[in-house]
Protein backbone atom coordinates (compact mmCIF):
# COMPACT_ATOMS: atom_id res chain seq x y z
CA UNK A 1 0.00 0.00 0.00
CA UNK A 2 1.46 3.36 -0.93
CA UNK A 3 0.66 4.93 2.31
CA UNK A 4 2.29 2.47 4.48
CA UNK A 5 5.18 2.77 2.02
CA UNK A 6 5.52 6.38 2.48
CA UNK A 7 4.91 6.38 6.80
CA UNK A 8 7.74 3.53 6.75
CA UNK A 9 10.45 5.44 4.57
CA UNK A 10 9.71 8.61 6.18
CA UNK A 11 10.54 6.51 9.86
CA UNK A 12 13.93 4.99 8.55
CA UNK A 13 14.46 8.78 7.71
CA UNK A 14 13.69 10.14 10.96
CA UNK A 15 15.78 7.51 12.89
CA UNK A 16 18.73 8.94 11.07
CA UNK A 17 18.70 12.49 12.24
CA UNK A 18 21.58 13.21 14.66
CA UNK A 19 20.40 13.81 18.50
CA UNK A 20 20.12 17.60 19.67
CA UNK A 21 22.84 16.90 21.75
CA UNK A 22 25.50 15.52 19.13
CA UNK A 23 27.88 18.70 17.74
CA UNK A 24 30.39 21.01 19.53
CA UNK A 25 30.14 22.78 22.60
CA UNK A 26 32.21 25.29 23.97
CA UNK A 27 31.71 26.64 27.82
CA UNK A 28 30.23 29.80 28.74
CA UNK A 29 31.88 30.45 31.46
CA UNK A 30 35.16 29.16 33.31
CA UNK A 31 34.27 26.22 35.37
CA UNK A 32 35.45 24.65 38.68
CA UNK A 33 35.97 21.68 36.83
CA UNK A 34 38.04 23.36 33.97
CA UNK A 35 36.17 21.95 30.93
CA UNK A 36 36.46 24.40 28.12
CA UNK A 37 34.06 22.42 25.52
CA UNK A 38 33.02 18.92 24.47
CA UNK A 39 32.49 17.01 21.14
CA UNK A 40 29.48 14.59 20.53
CA UNK A 41 30.61 12.37 17.65
CA UNK A 42 27.55 10.92 15.90
CA UNK A 43 28.85 7.75 16.39
CA UNK A 44 28.29 7.44 19.86
CA UNK A 45 31.38 8.72 21.17
CA UNK A 46 32.13 12.02 22.77
CA UNK A 47 35.54 13.80 23.93
CA UNK A 48 35.42 16.55 26.89
CA UNK A 49 38.22 19.14 27.19
CA UNK A 50 40.24 21.87 28.81
CA UNK A 51 41.73 24.94 27.81
CA UNK A 52 45.37 23.79 28.42
CA UNK A 53 45.30 20.83 26.29
CA UNK A 54 45.34 20.45 23.08
CA UNK A 55 43.78 16.50 23.11
CA UNK A 56 40.91 14.83 24.82
CA UNK A 57 41.57 14.77 28.98
CA UNK A 58 38.18 12.56 28.80
CA UNK A 59 37.40 9.66 26.23
CA UNK A 60 33.66 9.19 26.06
CA UNK A 61 30.85 6.73 24.95
CA UNK A 62 27.22 8.09 25.58
CA UNK A 63 23.56 7.18 24.79
CA UNK A 64 20.32 8.98 24.45
CA UNK A 65 18.52 9.06 27.10
CA UNK A 66 15.79 11.11 25.98
CA UNK A 67 15.23 13.36 23.07
CA UNK A 68 17.21 15.97 24.95
CA UNK A 69 19.59 14.29 27.32
CA UNK A 70 22.57 12.08 26.93
CA UNK A 71 24.35 9.99 29.11
CA UNK A 72 27.78 10.23 28.86
CA UNK A 73 30.17 7.10 30.64
CA UNK A 74 34.05 8.47 30.17
CA UNK A 75 37.43 7.43 31.32
CA UNK A 76 40.38 9.86 31.89
CA UNK A 77 42.69 9.65 28.79
CA UNK A 78 45.79 9.73 30.56
CA UNK A 79 44.42 6.52 33.20
CA UNK A 80 41.76 4.44 31.64
CA UNK A 81 41.07 2.90 35.21
CA UNK A 82 39.47 6.26 36.17
CA UNK A 83 36.13 6.58 35.11
CA UNK A 84 33.20 9.55 35.60
CA UNK A 85 29.50 9.87 34.40
CA UNK A 86 27.48 12.73 33.74
CA UNK A 87 24.46 14.07 31.83
CA UNK A 88 24.04 16.56 29.13
CA UNK A 89 20.56 17.94 28.73
CA UNK A 90 20.24 20.34 25.67
CA UNK A 91 18.01 23.15 26.78
CA UNK A 92 15.60 25.14 24.46
CA UNK A 93 17.61 28.51 23.91
CA UNK A 94 20.98 25.90 22.35
CA UNK A 95 22.66 25.54 25.58
CA UNK A 96 23.18 22.07 26.92
CA UNK A 97 23.84 21.82 31.37
CA UNK A 98 26.38 19.51 32.33
CA UNK A 99 25.77 17.30 35.39
CA UNK A 100 27.54 15.07 37.24
CA UNK A 101 26.30 11.46 38.11
CA UNK A 102 24.53 13.48 41.41
CA UNK A 103 22.73 15.98 39.15
CA UNK A 104 25.12 18.77 40.00
CA UNK A 105 25.62 21.67 37.30
CA UNK A 106 29.08 21.48 36.48
CA UNK A 107 29.28 23.32 33.42
CA UNK A 108 26.81 25.50 31.00
CA UNK A 109 28.03 24.58 27.22
CA UNK A 110 26.79 26.85 24.05
CA UNK A 111 26.41 24.92 20.65
CA UNK A 112 28.94 26.02 18.31
CA UNK A 113 28.03 26.39 14.51
CA UNK A 114 29.14 22.82 12.36
CA UNK A 115 31.66 23.03 10.05
CA UNK A 116 30.94 21.36 6.83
Amino acid sequence: HPASLALCSMLLLSACTPHPGSGEWKAVADNEAGFSRIEVHYNGRADIYNATAETAILRCFWGGMSPRQIALDCVVASDTDISKSYHLTVMQDDSAELTGSDQQLIATFSRQPRSE
